[in-house]
């Protein structure tokens, strides 16, 4: 209730809220035991830069990467860890609603609350509020508004985003660093993680058009991109004791459910 607070009050809060960023407890490498600030301080650069200036050029971020491994091709890696980031976005805009809390989605994990989200959970979805995106039962319906974009269209988005990630990712070699090996690998997670939402978007509004075949090819990719995607995490982080969601043991957590859902679909016995 403050006052014309609109004149006074612009920006946001970064920080901690139910983590506290002290040293890396979850690493199953040499980041263990790191200061948290250091071990993702491409994520503080950003956010502690571009909060300040948003129209700082691509070239500060990529020099830095210059400095730290003077030996790798920094715009490639730029622009590998870029398209390997802006999946999760997308996916999150396709299904957020009015979810405004933050153990409202856990996208990680594919969880809202302690619970893990389906294919058929995410029909039953709407984008936020002012979001250009087409919820995915219109998109289902072929009954789009002429100025959104199709549920369909963006998880072509995400798929294309990864894959040119991908490209870029086969060309780079950490050249010894070890610590670059450990961001690679985390990269090489974020794609496996963009095709998965990609192929979920695409199940879900299948299921929503009852279109059982499509649904069933999409729900396919769906496993085993997770399943490469877990794997990938869990060779390198431990589970988590989480505050307000689900604490889990380890990021194999989640596997069956998957495999459930495509079995159910294909009328099989997942394994």
């Amino acid at each position: 209730n403050l006052p014309n607070a609109d004149q006074y009050i612009a920006g946001f809060f970064y920080g901690s809220d139910g983590w506290t960023s002290t040293r890396d407890f979850c690493s199953k490498n040499d980041f263990r035991g790191m200061l948290e600030i250091k071990r993702s301080w491409f994520s503080q650069r950003i956010w502690g830069r571009l909060s300040y200036n948003p129209d700082i050029p691509d070239d500060v971020f990529i020099d830095e990467m210059k400095y730290r491994w003077p030996d790798v091709d920094a715009n490639a890696l730029f622009n590998a860890w870029k398209h390997a980031s802006s999946g999760l976005p997308l996916a999150t805009e396709v299904i957020q609603g009015k979810w405004d809390l933050d153990f409202e989605w856990y996208p990680e994990l594919c969880q809202k609350m302690n619970r893990f989200l389906k294919a058929a959970d995410f029909r039953k979805t709407t984008p936020p509020p002012g979001s250009n995106i087409c919820k995915i039962t219109d998109t289902a319906k072929n009954t789009c508004a002429p100025d959104k974009i199709s549920a369909l269209e963006i998880a072509d988005q995400i798929a294309e985003r990864a894959q040119t990630a991908r490209a870029l990712l086969e060309t780079l070699d950490p050249c010894g660093h070890k610590d670059l090996q450990i961001y690679l690998q985390n990269i090489s997670a974020q794609i496996h993680l963009s095709f998965y939402y990609a192929d979920k978007i695409r199940g879900a509004v299948h299921l929503a058009a009852g279109n059982t075949p499509e649904a069933k090819k999409a729900l396919e990719k769906v496993a085993s991109n997770w399943l490469n995607y877990s794997s990938t995490m869990d060779a390198l982080y431990t589970g988590s004791g989480m505050v307000r969601t689900k604490s889990f043991k380890n990021w194999h957590q989640w596997d069956s459910h998957v495999k459930k859902e495509y079995a159910e679909l294909s009328g099989a016995t997942a394994e």
